[in-house]
C-alpha cells in the first residue's frame, strides 16, 4: 500500500504534540490510514478539550465535550483543532487543506462532499447535537463513499437512515451509519432504532434491543396487509438487506433494488416474500405483514417461540428420553445432535462429559429420533483452527463416527463456537475446513461435512472449504458474525434459543430446514454406500446386452457409442440440435430394442457416488464421455468433443462469472463456485466429478493409460467397475490425479496454456471454437479476448487452484 504524505505528516505531528498527554498512545507513522490512526485524532480531540486521561474511544464524555466547545471548523479558533480535521478528511479519503493549521475552501468543499454521501439535508443548520455526531463518525473508519463491493441501493437506504433518524428524529441512541454501500452490523443496528422509532417506541427507550416491547409492538402495529409508509419502506430494506433468498430449486431470487425506496405496491413485494418465508421455514401467505417474518428478517434467531423439529444437547440421551423429546406435546422433535466425542479428560474440572456413550446412537433412534453428529474440540478460540488441527480433529471424527456406527454418506458438523471476526475467518477458520475436509476424504470420504456457526462463519466456510450443510448459532443474534449477514444458502438447522426441558437436561432448540441434512436414522458400520453405483454399472450392462445382439452384432466401438448415447438421452437438453450436430443422434433402432427390453433412458437419472458422496447426473457423463470417446484430446489443443466436457463447463463458469459476479476476482469466483455442491453452479460439483470421470473412463477405453484391459474387448461396464472397484492405479479415489496428469501430463503450465485456448483460440476450421459463441456472454465486452489480461489469469488460476485442492485430497 502507498503511503499518503498527508496522512504520514498527520501522524508524525501526532505522535510528537501529544506524546505525553495522558493516554497517549503513539500511532505507527506508516502513511495509511487505521484504526491506530483515528483513535490518535480521538485522543488528541480530547486533550484540546480537555479530557484527562485520553483514550482510544469517542464515548460520552467526548460527544458532550464537542457539545459543549461547538465550533465548526470553519469558526473553530483553536489550530490544532483543525490540523485534526483536517487530518480526518485526509484519513477519509476527502481532501484536507495543504496548509493543515488553516481550514480553508478547499477543506470546506470537502466537508459539505462528506455531509452529501452521508446523506444530509442540504443547507439545513448543523447544531451542536448534529456536529458531535459528525465528528464521531470522522474519527472513526466508518466509510460514506461506496466502497468496492458496495451497491447503490444500500447506500441509499443508509442515507435514508441517517437523513430521517439521526439528522430530523435525532433518536438518542443511534449514531450516523457508514453509507459504504455494505450491509454491516452498524446498518443492521441502526435499521433495528429506525423501526422500533416507527413503532411508536419512546425515544428515551429506544435501544436496538429486540427485546419483548419490540416485539409486542411489532405483532400489533406491524402486522396487516398495509402499514405506515416508513414502516414499509424498513420492511422493504429488510428484505433487501436478506437477499437473495434461495427457492426450492436451489437458484438464488433476489430483491429487485427499484422495490426498495420508490412507492411500492405489495404484488411486486409478496413473490420475494413468500420465496423467502418457504426458504427460512416459515408459513407462507396470510398476512402481508406478519411477527414471524419481521423477527427473521431482523434477527438471526427469529421468532425463538416457534416450533422446531431438531435440537442438540450436550447430554446423555437415553431411549426414554428420546422417546420423551419425540412424544413431547407442546413441541414433538424429530432430530437431534449429539458430540461424537470430548478432547478433556474425566479428571478434568471442565470436564462435560458430553460424547456419545456406547449404545447412545442405537437407544437414540430406537427412541424414534434421528441424530446429527457433531464435533467440537474446544472451538471457542482462534488458536484451536489451523489446517493442522483441522486435519487431525478430522481423522478423530472420521474415527468416531464410525465408532458409532453411523453410516456412510452422514454429515458431520464441526463446530466454530464463537464470534469468529472477518479476517480470522480468513486466516484459521477457512484453512482449519481444508484441513478437516482433506483428512475425511484421505480417511476414505465416507463423511461429509457441515459446520455449526455465526452466518457469516457458515457461509464463508461453505463457500470457501466446501461444507455441504450449515448448522446456523442463530440464538447467538448479537454475534458481529449475525448481523449484517443473510442466511446462509445451505442451512439445514438454526439453533434459537436454549432451555431446560427436564431437570438437568438443558437443550437447544433448533429449526430444521425440509429437504435438507435429515440426520441418522440407521446404524451400519459395514456399509460403503456403493449400492447405488452397482445398480448403475448393471443397468449400463442391460443396455450394452440388447446393443450387442442387435444385427450382426455391431463392433465394440458402436457399442461404446450408443451406449453412452442412451444415457444421454436420458434428458432432453442432451440431445437437442446442438448436441446432435456434434455427437449426432441416436439410432431410432436402439431406442426400440431396449423398449422392447423393457429399458427406457429415463429409467435411471443419476447414481449416488460413494467417493463423492454427490448424486451424479447420468446424462452429463454419457454426453462428456461420448465426446471424449468420439474426439478424444491431448496436449494444449481442444478438441470439439471436450466441449460436450471439462472445456465446454468451463466456458460456461465463464459466462456465469462475467454475467454475476464480475465484482469477485476470477480466482475468487472459482474456489467459491466452480465445484460447488451448495451454491448455484453452471460448473457445479456433480458436473466437475462426471466430467473428470468421463474422460479418465474414455482414456481407459481407448487403451492409453497402460493398464490391462484397456482398449480390447472391454465394454462400458467394465471400464466402470474397473475405475470404480479394482484397486489399481484407475481407482476414482484417484479421479482428479489422473485427469490432471493423463490430459495434462502434471504440468501446471500446460494446464493453464490448455485452459487459455479454451478460452482464447479462434480455428476457424474448429468446429469447436465455432460453437464458443453458445456459451459465452452475450456482451462482447465481457468475453475472454476482451478483458483485463491479469482477470482472466486470475479465472484460470482459479481452476487450477480447484483441481489442485481436490488433487490434495485424494
Amino acid at each position: 500500500m502507498s503511503k499518503d504524505p498527508n496522512i504520514l505528516a498527520a501522524q508524525q505531528w501526532l505522535n510528537a504534540t501529544y506524546a505525553n498527554a495522558p493516554g497517549y498512545e503513539p500511532c505507527p507513522p506508516n502513511g495509511s490510514t487505521g484504526w491506530a490512526t483515528v483513535d490518535c485524532l480521538t485522543q488528541a480531540l480530547q486533550h484540546e478539550l480537555g479530557i484527562s486521561p485520553t483514550v482510544k474511544n469517542f464515548g460520552p464524555g467526548t460527544v458532550e465535550a464537542v457539545k459543549k466547545r461547538f465550533r465548526l471548523p470553519d469558526r473553530e479558533t483553536n489550530a490544532n483543532i483543525i490540523r485534526i480535521y483536517n487530518a480526518a478528511l485526509w484519513c477519509k479519503g476527502y481532501y484536507g487543506s495543504e496548509h493543515p493549521a488553516v481550514w480553508d475552501s478547499t477543506a470546506q468543499d470537502s466537508l459539505a462532499e462528506l455531509y452529501f454521501d452521508i446523506g444530509l439535508l442540504p443547507r439545513a443548520p448543523i447544531d451542536a447535537d448534529m456536529w458531535a455526531r459528525i465528528t464521531r463518525s470522522l474519527l472513526r473508519m466508518d466509510q460514506f463513499r461506496t466502497v468496492p463491493g458496495g451497491d447503490g441501493t444500500t447506500k441509499r437506504i443508509q442515507q435514508h437512515l441517517n437523513q430521517r433518524y439521526v439528522q430530523l428524529v435525532r433518536i438518542p441512541a443511534m449514531n450516523l451509519v457508514p453509507t459504504d454501500g455494505v450491509y454491516s452490523r452498524d446498518v443492521q443496528q441502526g435499521l433495528m432504532l429506525a423501526v422500533q422509532y416507527e413503532l411508536g417506541l419512546d425515544k428515551a427507550t429506544i435501544n436496538g434491543y429486540f427485546g419483548d416491547g419490540t416485539q409486542q409492538a411489532l405483532k400489533t402495529k406491524g402486522t396487516g396487509n398495509t402499514l405506515t409508509a416508513e414502516l414499509e419502506l424498513l420492511f422493504r430494506a429488510a428484505c433487501w438487506f436478506n437477499s437473495p433468498t434461495w427457492d426450492s430449486n436451489g437458484s438464488a431470487v433476489h430483491f429487485h433494488p427499484e422495490n426498495v425506496l420508490d412507492e411500492d405496491l405489495w404484488a411486486v413485494t409478496e413473490p420475494w416474500v413468500r420465496t423467502f418465508q418457504a426458504f427460512s421455514q416459515l408459513p407462507t401467505g396470510g398476512e402481508n405483514y406478519n411477527f414471524q417474518t419481521w423477527a427473521q428478517l431482523l434477527v438471526s434467531c427469529g421468532d425463538t417461540s416457534r416450533a422446531a423439529e431438531g435440537c442438540d444437547t450436550a447430554a446423555y440421551t437415553s431411549k426414554e428420553r428420546a422417546q420423551a423429546l419425540k412424544n413431547n406435546p407442546s413441541n414433538p422433535y424429530r432430530l437431534i445432535g449429539r458430540y461424537l466425542d470430548e478432547h478433556l479428560d474425566p479428571e478434568d474440572e471442565h470436564y462435560l462429559g458430553k460424547a456419545l456413550k456406547p449404545g447412545e446412537a442405537r437407544d437414540i433412534i430406537d427412541g424414534g429420533l434421528g441424530l446429527f453428529p457433531l464435533f467440537q474440540y474446544n472451538g471457542t478460540q482462534l488458536f484451536n483452527f489451523t489446517y493442522e488441527k483441522g486435519y487431525d480433529q478430522g481423522l478423530k471424527a472420521d474415527a468416531k463416527a464410525r465408532e458409532h456406527g453411523i453410516p456412510h454418506g452422514s454429515c458431520i458438523y464441526f463446530a466454530v463456537d464463537y464470534d469468529a471476526q472477518d479476517h480470522h475467518i480468513t486466516s484459521n477458520v477457512v484453512p482449519y475446513f481444508h484441513g478437516v475436509r482433506t483428512a475425511l476424504e484421505k480417511s476414505g470420504a465416507r463423511y461429509i461435512f457441515g459446520v455449526y456457526g455465526t452466518r457469516n462463519v457458515c457461509e464463508r466456510v461453505s463457500r470457501e472449504a466446501g461444507a455441504r450443510w450449515s448448522f446456523v448459532s442463530g440464538m447467538s443474534w448479537g454475534y458481529s458474525g449475525n448481523l449484517g449477514y443473510p442466511m446462509p444458502h445451505n442451512w439445514s438447522f438454526n439453533q434459537i434459543r436454549e432451555y431446560q426441558f427436564q431437570a438437568g437436561y438443558g437443550l437447544d432448540h433448533n429449526i430444521h430446514r425440509k429437504n435438507s441434512d435429515d440426520g441418522v436414522w440407521r446404524l451400519d458400520a459395514t456399509d460403503n454406500g456403493d449400492l447405488s453405483l452397482r445398480n448403475y454399472i448393471d443397468f449400463v450392462k442391460r443396455v450394452e446386452g440388447v446393443i450387442s445382439t442387435m444385427g450382426d452384432g455391431p463392433p465394440r466401438q458402436s457399442v461404446i457409442d450408443n451406449t453412452l448415447a442412451f444415457l444421454r438421452w436420458a434428458e432432453p437438453n442432451y440431445h437437442d440440435w446442438k448436441w446432435s450436430a456434434i455427437l449426432g443422434a441416436i439410432w431410432q433402432e436402439v431406442l426400440d430394442a431396449c423398449a422392447a427390453a423393457g429399458i427406457e433412458p429415463g429409467d435411471r437419472l443419476k447414481y449416488d457416488d460413494p467417493r463423492a458422496n454427490h448424486r451424479i447426473t447420468l446424462a452429463h457423463f454419457g454426453a462428456a464421455a461420448e465426446g471424449h470417446f468420439a474426439y478424444p484430446g491431448s496436449g494444449t489443443d481442444v478438441t470439439v468433443g471436450e466441449a460436450c466436457g471439462w472445456a465446454g463447463d468451463i466456458l460456461n463458469a465463464y459466462t456465469q462469472w462475467r454475467e454475476n459476479h464480475r465484482s469477485m476476482s476470477g480466482e475468487d469466483f472459482c474456489v467459491q463456485v466452480v465445484g460447488s455442491a451448495t451454491v448455484e453452479s453452471r460448473f457445479s460439483s456433480d458436473n466437475l466429478i462426471a466430467d473428470v470421470d468421463a474422460y479418465n473412463i474414455s482414456h481407459y477405453l481407448h487403451g492409453l493409460d497402460g493398464e490391462s484391459g484397456g482398449g480390447d474387448d472391454r465394454l462400458l461396464s467394465d471400464a466402470l467397475f474397473t475405475y470404480h472397484f479394482w484397486d489399481g492405479a484407475n481407482r476414482s479415489a484417484k479421479r482428479f490425479t489422473h485427469f490432471y496428469e493423463n490430459r495434462f501430463g502434471g504440468s501446471p503450465s500446460t494446464f493453464r496454456e490448455t485452459v487459455r485456448n479454451v478460452l482464447l483460440d479462434f480455428d476457424l476450421f474448429s468446429a469447436f471454437d465455432w460453437g464458443k459463441k453458445f456459451f459465452l456472454p452475450d456482451d462482447e465486452d465481457q468475453r475472454p479476448d476482451r478483458i483485463p489480461s491479469e482477470q482472466l489469469a486470475s479465472f484460470v488460476d482459479g481452476l487450477h487452484t480447484v483441481i489442485t485442492r481436490r488433487m490434495e485430497g485424494e
